[in-house]
C-alpha cells in the first residue's frame, strides 16, 4: 500500500514539470489536463454503485479490480513508451 501512494506521489511532481518544460503549454491549457488526472476520484462514488450493481462474470469487485489493475498497468506502460519520448544527445 506504501509503495502505491509514494508512485502516486512520483507521479504528482512529474506531471506539471511534463506539461510546462517538454510539452511548453501555457496555464490555461496545463490545467485543463491536469483537471482530468482528478476525474477519476470524482466518479469514484458512481463507479462504486455500478461495480455493486452489475457482476462482471459473477463477480462484483473481483472483475473490477482486476480491470482497473489492467487500465492503469497500460496507462502507466503508455507513459513509459520509448515511442512517445524524444531522445536528446548529450555532446
Amino acid at each position: 500500500v506504501y509503495f502505491a501512494q509514494g508512485a502516486l506521489g512520483l507521479a504528482a511532481l512529474a506531471k506539471p514539470f511534463l506539461l510546462k518544460d517538454e510539452l511548453h503549454l501555457p496555464p490555461a491549457e496545463a490545467t485543463l489536463l491536469l483537471s482530468f488526472t482528478y476525474w477519476p476520484w470524482t466518479l469514484k462514488p458512481l463507479w462504486g454503485f455500478i461495480a455493486d450493481s452489475l457482476p462482471i462474470f459473477g463477480s462484483r469487485r473481483r472483475a473490477y479490480l482486476l480491470l482497473a489493475g489492467l487500465v492503469s498497468a497500460g496507462g502507466w506502460l503508455g507513459l513509459w513508451s520509448p515511442a512517445l519520448t524524444e531522445t536528446k544527445e548529450v555532446i
